[in-house]
């Protein structure tokens, strides 16, 4: 079975999804300017290089 994707709508159902997540490992990189797009990009590519599921959340704040 294809499980659904469901989308949080508010900030509370985001760290209910978040805290249901079997999570193996997690790294917070903030605060992120264009020049330090590849840093980001390598860090990524860290994650998923045994071939397992990332998921990305980004937030952007005026």
């Amino acid at each position: 079975m294809i499980r659904k994707a469901a989308f949080p709508r508010t900030h509370e159902d985001l760290v209910r999804a978040i805290a249901r997540m079997d999570i193996s490992e997690f790294d917070v990189i903030e605060p992120v300017s264009p020049s330090e797009t590849k840093n980001v990009t390598d860090q990524i590519k860290t994650f998923a290089q045994n071939g397992d599921n990332v998921t990305i959340i980004l937030v952007r704040s005026s």
